[in-house]
């Protein structure tokens, strides 16, 4: 695994305007660990960030070709996945729910009780005002916020940004290393971070099969966030999120 980064102080990294350096800045459990994680394994300048400050002072201060990478996802998928990621750290107390040892006692309907009563609370603190930082730290115009929804990539100065959808990630994944390639000493990315291979792997595939919402509730809560609107089309929000609605 990657080391874990620490908050950029020195950008002294940053600086040759021939270099490649990566920007991995995103929301969480939207597969930027496997980004980053890829890109530092092949001897790569890259940064990982869901911290909208942090992006914002890497990009006034980087003097290289800085490409910004960034992914989304179906939001009720991306909140389930952060729910088990975090459901034993205290430091996240939206979602904090006990030691580990607790919550494998804990039954499913339980889980999916306490999920049903925080995701209000974390869409409103954290997901939904994700979207309008992440404009403001990259300098994104409403020009570029059309070339990124339709091409899923735009340029600002010297500075390329690429996004992706987590469900096309193969789109993005073929689309990235055809760009690239002159620039990388590798030619995949590594898998990691997966919630299959973590501790808390069966009480997640249970809350999976077991976990429901209605239509009408779905849309309430997850289909007016603003990334969502701007980027999924209703069709696709219903293809991606149908093993959960009923």
């Amino acid at each position: 695994m990657a080391p874990l980064q620490k908050k950029i102080s020195d950008y002294s990294d940053w600086q040759n305007p021939e270099d490649y350096c990566f920007l991995v800045y995103q929301m969480g459990k939207v597969g930027s660990s496997t980004i980053n994680y890829s890109l530092i394994n092949a001897n790569h300048i890259s940064h990982h960030t869901h911290i909208h400050d942090e992006a914002a002072a890497l990009i006034r201060n980087a003097n290289c070709n800085l490409v910004v990478v960034s992914g989304f996802r179906e939001p009720l998928s991306r909140c389930i996945s952060e729910f088990f990621q975090n459901i034993d750290n205290r430091s996240r107390p939206t979602w904090y729910l006990g030691s580990r040892e607790e919550i494998l006692k804990i039954s499913t309907k339980e889980l999916i009780d306490f999920f049903d009563q925080r995701v209000i609370l974390h869409i409103e603190k954290s997901l939904a005002p994700w979207f309008d930082g992440f404009v403001k730290s990259t300098g994104i115009s409403a020009a570029h916020l059309t070339a990124l929804k339709d091409s899923h990539y735009c340029k600002i100065g010297k500075m390329d940004i690429i996004i992706y959808k987590l469900e096309e990630f193969d789109d993005f994944r073929k689309m990235f290393f055809e760009k690239y390639s002159p620039q990388l000493n590798f030619s995949d990315f590594e898998d990691t971070n997966l919630g299959e291979s973590k501790w808390y792997r069966s009480i997640y595939k249970k809350f999976l099969s077991e976990f429901q919402i209605s239509q009408a509730r779905y849309n309430e809560l997850f289909a007016n966030v603003p990334y969502v609107t701007w980027l999924y089309t209703d069709e696709e929000l219903k293809r991606y999120s149908r093993r959960f609605v009923v």
